[in-house]
């Protein structure tokens, strides 16, 4: 059974949502409890329940200066995920880290970033729900600026320049 796709757009604010193909909303509450870690790093999380279906596939679509969309990997299909594989969405000093795990479920962790001498970013995690369906904004968040799967960059803004940048793991 394939997962219910997690999508994040950078559209204003970077979006979280969880398209459920059930009648639940997509809650991921934990990501509005933000609270330091051990290494003082503010950041929150949530834990899909088991059984949630087999991520196998992490998909980038962005559009350039000029809007037209582009799909990376070229040819569509996306790029193969199992469970042992983290994909991290990084949009300036935040980042969003999903691990998927053996067994049909995932960890969505969101953090800010500490460097040396300056304060930590702290994520504003807001929910929103309409229909149904519930998304979750990162209001202090930038555009995406790199994807990287398994620590191997998949989509770099910087060198790729993006208008609008969406990330689907299904």
């Amino acid at each position: 059974m394939p997962a219910d796709p997690i999508i994040i757009d950078d559209g204003g604010s970077t979006r979280i949502k969880h398209n459920r193909s059930t009648a639940a909303a997509g809650e991921m509450d934990g990501l509005l409890t933000v609270l330091p870690n051990g290494a003082g790093v503010p950041q929150s999380s949530h834990s899909f329940p088991s059984p949630l279906g087999a991520f196998t596939a992490l998909r980038i679509v962005f559009h350039g200066p000029a809007g037209r969309p582009t799909e990376l990997p070229a040819g569509g299909g996306g790029f193969p995920v199992s469970p042992g594989d983290t994909i991290l969405v990084i949009s300036g000093d935040l980042t969003i880290q999903m691990d998927i795990l053996a067994g049909s479920t995932a960890n969505l962790t969101l953090s800010g970033k500490v460097c040396g001498g300056c304060q930590a970013v702290e994520p504003l995690v807001e929910a929103k729900q309409t229909r149904r369906k519930r998304r979750y904004v990162v209001s202090n968040s930038p555009p995406i600026d790199l994807v990287k799967l398994n620590g191997a960059t998949k989509f770099d803004r910087a060198a790729t320049p993006s208008i609008y940048t969406t990330v689907h793991l299904s």
